[in-house]
């Protein structure tokens, strides 16, 4: 639709856009839904508010997962299960697998990190950015094709876990992040 020249929700000379909104509908109520929640909680919430919020169902979802794999409730058998019916050189003895609980502990201490509210805990959802949120997702998402036996793709998405892990530690290392 054309623009209209006027005082009608304008400046005089400027155009005006009459009935067309320039984001979607699904997506405006996504937006207002979004920004309600600064709402509830005082204020619009920040990008790094949302990175933490983000991270931390990220770690819930994961350890969720986890504890079902390890348990055998995702799939009817257990990751350690699975592990020891494949013929393998560099699988290691079953009580290493006890490692996961010092790793989940420090993740979890890592998150409370990113949430204390300090200019170090900033600095490191800076750091971090949505890469936390990535190794969550491949995180599930190789637990979830091992627990169902699709080892192939369980291995493509360890690979790319890897990478961004790699990543991950850069950027914690190095102080600045590139998005």
């Amino acid at each position: 639709m054309g623009g209209q020249r006027g005082r009608a929700g304008g400046a005089a000379g400027q155009r005006v856009r009459i009935g067309v909104h320039p984001v979607s509908t699904p997506r405006r109520a996504r937006l207002e839904s979004f920004s309600r929640l600064g709402d509830i909680v005082g204020a619009p919430l920040s990008r790094a508010a949302r990175v933490r919020a983000l991270n931390t169902v990220t770690l819930v979802v994961v350890g969720a997962l986890n504890g079902l794999a390890a348990t055998g409730a995702m799939s009817g058998a257990s990751i350690g299960a699975l592990a020891n019916q494949q013929p393998s050189l560099f699988l290691p003895a079953n009580f290493v697998f006890g490692i996961w609980s010092l790793i989940y502990a420090g993740l979890f201490a890592c998150l409370a990190y990113q949430l204390v509210p300090s200019a170090g805990g900033r600095r490191t959802v800076e750091r971090l950015g949505w890469w936390w949120a990535a190794c969550g997702a491949l995180n599930v998402g190789w637990i979830t094709l091992f627990s169902f036996s699709q080892f192939a793709g369980a291995m493509l998405v360890m690979l790319a876990f890897l990478a961004v892990l790699v990543r991950v530690g850069e950027a914690l290392r190095a102080g600045a992040v590139t998005w």
